[in-house]
């Protein structure tokens, strides 16, 4: 697929909400959250000596969960999946792309999940291959940037053919919300105060640019 423009995955369907739990990194956290959210964000690390992906975020310690027994869990086979790729690179990706294929026939993935990445060279080979991807745009610095247009050229030139959506903090997102139009926006938060600052999240889950929002749901195993 040459780019994603026509791409349709069901992770925007009228059935999946706006609002998915971030870092559900674990199959206890996954169990606890399952019947309540269609869909999840999980963050995964790609390990070429063993060649599967990894579960779990840095610097937490890994805990031995891979990706395919995430996908294995009862429940899970009709859930939507926002996977932070945090190691993707030109060097494994052809290697990645294999695994991902390899997962979408054991499991029918590829309309379920998006792949996140702070690295578009590599991106763009995982959208060609057919996977929905999104760019990771670094956070908006007013320090570092003199406005919002430099800001948003340094971005642009990130960019590749097709390329629909990137995905910000919600800081950022508030700060540049039209620094980048007709782009699909992934928003997240790193506070816990989006989830009970309900004024705010409405306003954000009413800009129909914005198709998922990812928010901080505490469970017995994440605070």
């Amino acid at each position: 697929m040459a780019n994603q423009k026509d791409f349709k995955p069901d992770i925007f369907g009228s059935n999946v909400p706006k609002i998915w739990p971030r870092r559900v990194n674990s199959i206890d956290r996954l169990r606890i959250l399952l019947n309540d959210f269609n869909a999840f964000e999980c963050d995964i690390y790609y390990h070429p000596e063993l060649n599967y992906f990894d579960v779990g975020h840095e610097p937490e310690e890994s805990i031995g969960l891979s990706l395919e027994t995430y996908f294995k869990e009862p429940g899970t086979e009709l859930k939507y999946f926002w996977l932070d790729l945090k190691n993707l690179d030109s060097i494994d990706v052809d290697k990645i792309i294999t695994l991902l294929n390899t997962l979408d026939k054991k499991y029918n993935i590829k309309k379920r999940v998006l792949v996140e990445s702070t690295n578009t060279v590599p991106l763009r080979k995982v959208a060609d291959a057919g996977f929905f991807t999104s760019y990771y745009i670094p956070l908006y610095d007013s320090a570092v940037f003199k406005s919002v247009d430099i800001y948003a050229d340094s971005i642009k030139k990130n960019f590749f053919p097709g390329m629909m959506a990137i995905s910000q903090s919600v800081e950022t997102i508030e700060k540049v919300a039209s620094a980048f139009p007709g782009k699909t926006k992934l928003a997240f938060s790193l506070s816990r105060m989006l989830t009970i600052n309900h004024s705010r999240l409405e306003k954000l889950y009413t800009q129909p640019d914005i198709k998922i929002i990812l928010v901080t749901v505490e469970t017995s195993n994440y605070r």
